[in-house]
């Protein structure tokens, strides 16, 4: 995950240092997309946590009642 967000944060880089004929609104309105992918980006990841969290709960629940 942290892979994916530096490589993020140095392809905006790359892209604001080699867009000097860019406005800055058009900067901007890169930028800001670049923040919703890595914000989309971390919510999935977050969705799946939550469901590996939610399998293990499950599991742990099935061994404890075996006990």
């Amino acid at each position: 995950m942290k892979h994916v967000l530096v490589s993020m944060a140095v392809m905006a880089l790359l892209l604001a240092g080699c867009a000097g004929n860019t406005s800055k609104e058009e900067a901007a309105a890169e930028a800001e997309a670049l923040e919703v992918q890595k914000i989309d980006s971390i919510t999935s990841e977050i969705d799946s946590l939550k469901q590996d969290i939610d399998a293990a709960a499950k599991e742990i629940e099935g061994l404890v009642d075996e006990l």
